[in-house]
């Protein structure tokens, strides 16, 4: 039997086990708790009751435990998780531990729970807080996600870096403190025969030595003398060099440690020489811009001394062969008067010229004078128009006359080159600008000359050839050159795109004619065959037969050369700052009519402020001082009726305030140098009008 005294050490050894387990579980981490469950009809979980719960369950939870202890978990907290009671219920009922983690919404925090099956119906939980843990676990997790995303970019850079430097033409370079490559690489290289990371490991004199179209002068420029200024003196150096026929635009910055002091350098090299080509391109243009506005100066300069010359000389044609006859009869009277022998004795050596073979000569070489001196009023009529090519003012044009101006203008390109076919057909008149059609096909003329070789021009040909369809008219402009070959011609229309030399050729001529034909509602296009020749059509709309439909024509009415019987006799006033023309123009008109002329603007205002007894004024634009347009406006302002009757003339040369004021009146115009017919033609119709003008009152 069990004495009295091992049953006190029993009691006390159970005891002293009972307040062990009593401190653990009221001082242990984990929180605890006994739990019973309840089940419905079906016998699913639906609820559980807690039994018992610890300290540490208080302190996670913040529910005080003498609160829930007896209670159903719906009572404590209505919206509890169904799938977590279902989960406990698994437990209690199957007797399978689980460990589980899930976030509690109502906490707000990470749990652990331990669950197991002290007895059947029942389950307890060990849990802990490990919000702390599972922030640390998806804070780490959103940096490898970041780690990954940025490497992921930085892929992405890398390979659009690389994409960039193999397309893009710059090279990329970066040399030691020794000016010996580390780092080379971009599509630029390939300018100069390199692959990169070629030169990585060399200097740059080393590098280039081997490369034959590499100057002294270009090695020296990327390698010493630009190196030791970045590397010595710490400069950022920005510096062209030419390599041969390859220009390259470097900018190169020292690199430095963390101390600042120089490591190497590091530089981009941009290929630029299709923008030097560009450069010179433009040069070109302007420079050609500018001769042609000097050789429209000059042609206005000609066009006034020639209007009384080429009268002079077409006088002297008409008038020689009379005067020749009048001087035979009088030399044949006087010989018959005093004979043969007393004649040839008066006329002693001037004999020879007294014969009408000499006078002959004489008017043969007044006649060829005069040829020369249409010749050049066609070329300076052509300046003319070239420097109207500008105007927005639009007009009916028949096709011919643009096309037999810029064949003029061409004719020096293409004499020595081929002959001209002119193949023209019925076509109506287009809507247009007279000058810019002219400029249109000035450029095709003489990019059809390029196009050929000079010599040998009888066994080539340009040929223009018009023709219409439909509402459209057409010009064909062909050539027997070289052609183009495939790959350049989708390129013709691309502006500042040439095959010919540097200095020959801007690459704007054919933009700048399909930017023209555009505006006037055609199109142009380009055929061609290396080897066989080029063939570009120009379509034009037609006029439209409804005059309504057309914009109305503004500006002074260009003469045509339509005869006009004399009219009465009338008074003309002549205001022209080259006396000569003055003084040609009192010879033409003065036998039917009677003539005043004034020198100046200023001259003929004092005229007209004390008389206005004038049929017509003719009229000089360009003047010193008064110019033709402010004697106008002047006049308009006194005597409407007279300054309607003023003819304008010009030598060609408009500047834009000028082709604004021709634009803007009605008043006819003529071009200097100008037919007498035209002269005499104009003033009688002026004349006729102020006639009419003066019988309506």
């Amino acid at each position: 039997m069990q004495s009295e005294a091992d049953k006190r050490r029993q009691h006390r050894a159970l005891r002293d086990s009972e307040e062990q387990y009593r401190l653990l579980f009221t001082q242990m981490h984990e929180g605890f708790s006994l739990n019973e469950i309840i089940v419905d009809a079906g016998g699913k979980t639906v609820d559980f009751r807690i039994l018992v719960a610890n300290a540490a369950y208080e302190r996670h939870t913040g529910l005080k435990v003498a609160n829930i202890v007896g209670k159903t978990i719906r009572e404590v907290m209505p919206n509890a998780d169904s799938r977590q009671i279902e989960i406990y219920g698994d437990v209690a009922l199957t007797g399978r531990p689980q460990v589980v983690d899930y976030f509690s919404r109502t906490f707000d925090r990470h749990f652990r729970v331990r669950i197991f099956c002290p007895q059947q119906g029942r389950f307890a939980t060990l849990f802990e807080d490990v919000t702390a843990a599972k922030l640390a676990e998806q804070e780490k997790e959103q940096r490898d996600v970041e780690v990954r995303r940025t490497a992921v970019v930085l892929q992405a850079t890398t390979d659009l870096l690389r994409t960039i430097l193999s397309n893009a033409p710059i090279t990329i370079f970066a040399v030691d403190a020794n000016g010996v490559f580390t780092l080379s690489d971009g599509k630029g290289l390939e300018r100069v025969g390199l692959k990169p990371g070629e030169n990585v490991g060399r200097s740059a004199r080393e590098l280039f030595a081997s490369v034959p179209f590499v100057t002294d002068a270009g090695v020296a420029l990327i390698g010493s003398e630009v190196l030791r200024r970045v590397l010595d003196e710490g400069e950022t150096v920005v510096a062209v060099s030419q390599l041969g026929v390859v220009a390259f635009d470097n900018r190169i910055a020292p690199m430095r440690d963390a101390q600042g002091k120089i490591t190497g350098a590091v530089g981009v090299a941009t290929d630029i020489t299709e923008r030097k080509q560009l450069q010179a391109q433009l040069l070109q243009a302007e420079r050609l811009s500018s001769m042609g506005t000097l050789a429209v100066g000059v042609g206005h300069e000609i066009n006034n001394p020639l209007t009384y010359v080429l009268h002079h000389v077409e006088t002297l044609v008409t008038d020689l062969p009379r005067i020749g006859a009048a001087y035979e009869r009088f030399c044949a009277a006087v010989r018959e008067k005093v004979g043969p022998t007393l004649f040839a004795e008066l006329a002693g050596e001037d004999l020879a010229l007294l014969t009408p073979a000499s006078l002959d000569v004489a008017t043969q070489r007044a006649k060829e004078a005069c040829e020369g001196a249409q010749r050049i009023r066609d070329v300076t009529r052509s300046l003319s128009l070239f420097s109207r090519s500008e105007s927005t003012a639009l007009s009916a044009i028949e096709l011919t006359q643009p096309i037999e101006a810029a064949l003029k203008m061409a004719a020096n390109e293409i004499r020595l080159r081929a002959r001209v076919i002119r193949d023209f057909g019925e076509v109506p008149a287009v809507w247009a600008s007279e000058g810019r059609l002219a400029q249109v096909f000035l450029n095709l003329l003489v990019n059809a000359a390029h196009a050929i070789a000079e010599g040998h021009a009888d066994a080539n040909a340009i040929e223009i050839r018009t023709f219409a369809e439909g509402d459209n008219a057409f010009v064909e402009v062909s050539d027997t050159g070289c052609g183009i070959a495939p790959e350049h011609l989708g390129r013709v229309f691309e502006p500042f795109f040439t095959t010919k030399d540097v200095g020959h050729g801007s690459g704007l001529g054919l933009p700048i004619c399909r930017n023209i034909v555009t505006q006037f509602g055609g199109d142009i296009h380009v055929e061609s065959a290396v080897g066989q020749g080029t063939k570009v059509l120009v379509r034009l709309p037609v006029q439209s037969k409804n005059a309504s439909t057309l914009p109305a024509t503004a500006g002074a009415a260009v003469v045509a050369d339509v005869a006009v019987p004399d009219a009465r006799r009338g008074r003309i006033l002549v205001i022209d700052d080259e006396r000569a023309i003055c003084r040609m123009m009192t010879q033409v008109l003065g036998a039917n009519h009677d003539v005043v002329t004034a020198t100046s603007g200023r001259e003929a205002r004092a005229l007209l402020e004390k008389d206005v007894a004038f049929d017509v004024i003719i009229c000089d634009l360009m003047m010193a001082e008064v110019t033709g347009m402010e004697l106008h406006t002047w006049l308009a302002k006194r005597e409407a009726g007279l300054a309607s009757r003023v003819v304008f003339v010009t030598g060609g040369a408009f500047s834009p305030g000028a082709e604004a004021y021709l634009n803007s009146v009605t008043n006819p115009r003529l071009g200097k140098p100008f037919e007498m017919a035209k002269l005499r033609s104009v003033v009688a119709a002026t004349i006729e009008a102020a006639q009419r003008e003066t019988r309506g009152r």
